[in-house]
């Protein structure tokens, strides 16, 4: 699918997955994420989602999935979700898996990118996504990378990711932070990266 956008105009509300497709009246139903599994899944070269200056939205118990974005002058960031502005944006249950960010001068970002605002993470998976300078371009943050504002994270694993880019600078194969992060209860493990901070760059 292309890029899911989720603006402003669509503030304090909740995207919800994990529920029976039925077409019974008594809506939505029964939910249960591990048997009913809502996954938003990227095709092609694109991102999942991109949010932009929702205050109180939340996202709860989906999976983002096959972002792949491959751009340049730093604009290959965010494949798996981007959150440009958001205030008081929750990120509760989801899976941010096998996403992907190049760029020929700064990829970052491959499952979550996020400048400014702020962003709360709770019992999430960022896993398994990577981030590639292209050429002589750099990496950063492949799991998370957090360019500004407040990321806040609580009972999750960040693990496997890699920022991975032979002969350039390369930082922060879990999480990149030049923002104020806070992290309570995480597994941060498996991570790689070729220079500095194979789990967590604080810039």
């Amino acid at each position: 699918a292309s890029q899911l956008t989720w603006t402003g105009l669509a503030s304090a509300v909740t995207i919800r997955g994990g529920y029976e497709a039925t077409n019974t009246v008594d809506l939505p139903g029964a939910r249960d994420s591990a048997r009913w599994p809502t996954v938003f899944a990227a095709s092609g070269t694109n991102r999942v989602m991109f949010a932009i200056a929702i205050t109180n939205g939340i996202l709860d118990e989906v999976t983002l999935t096959g972002g792949a974005i491959s751009l340049a002058g730093g604009l290959g960031r965010g494949a798996g979700f981007y959150a440009s502005y958001c205030v008081g944006l929750i990120i509760a249950g989801c899976s941010i898996s096998n996403n992907s960010a190049t760029d020929t001068s700064n990829a970052s970002g491959g499952g979550l990118f996020q400048e400014g605002g702020s962003v709360a993470i709770s019992n999430c998976m960022i896993k398994a996504n990577r981030v590639y300078g292209s050429g002589n371009g750099q990496s950063y943050g492949a799991g998370i990378y957090v360019a500004s504002g407040t990321n806040t994270m609580s009972g999750s694993v960040i693990a496997l990711n890699a920022a991975l880019t032979p002969g350039a600078l390369c930082n922060g194969g879990g999480i990149w932070s030049a923002g104020l992060l806070n992290l309570r209860n995480c597994l941060v493990t498996g991570n790689m990266t070729l220079f500095g901070g194979n789990g967590i760059y604080l810039a």
